[in-house]
């Protein structure tokens, strides 16, 4: 086997233990990511794919990982990112190849002529999800975490407070402020609608 020599100083290199805790939390946590994926991709292969991509980002980002969330908290929230990114590709795709299809122009319209959402519901839908995941992104890290892993990781209350290292009451003050958070958002959004 060949040594490979480097020229750079080794100090400036982390070592392999450094990874050592992602590595376990991505072992420990991949089902749990998995489904968060799945969630938002409702595709096996490409909460797979969205999965995949967070690993490479968290293994090449882990130094500038400062700790102010559990591991699991961070993988959860680049896991979400990049099944949103997919998902927005994924949109864009479809829409591109309808207008390519006339087909898939008319299954569409059939769609909606058969009381699925209108073009202003669905536009009215959009912006009230870009509004929520604005102010998602604005909840202080540690509430913003808890959130996801309750609403979207589909954790339990004690399941978070055990893995966040507090208790109950803490965790449930965090989702009751990040809900009050979001609901603002919701009302702020011109033309929303309570069904």
């Amino acid at each position: 086997m060949q040594t490979i020599a480097f020229e750079t100083a080794d100090a400036a290199r982390p070592s392999a233990n450094d990874h050592a805790p992602l590595y376990d939390a991505m072992l420990q946590h991949k089902s749990a990511l998995l489904r968060v994926a799945y969630s938002i991709l409702h595709q096996t292969e490409d909460a797979e794919d969205a999965v995949q991509a967070a690993y490479l980002s968290a293994w090449t980002a882990f130094a500038s990982f400062r700790g102010q969330s559990s591991l699991k908290t961070w993988l959860t929230s680049i896991v979400m990112n990049k099944s949103l990114t997919e998902l927005q590709t994924r949109r864009r795709r479809t829409w591109m190849s309808m207008d390519g299809d006339p087909a898939l122009l008319a299954e569409a319209e059939w769609h909606i002529s058969r009381g699925q959402p209108t073009q202003e519901q669905q536009a009215i839908r959009q912006q009230t999800i870009r509004s929520v995941r604005r102010q998602i992104a604005t909840l202080p890290s540690v509430t913003k975490g808890i959130v996801l892993l309750r609403y979207v990781g589909d954790q339990s209350i004690a399941q978070i407070a055990s893995s966040n290292g507090t208790t109950h009451d803490a965790v449930k003050g965090h989702i009751r402020r990040g809900c009050q958070t979001l609901r603002k958002a919701t009302r702020k959004t011109p033309n929303h609608k309570r069904e």
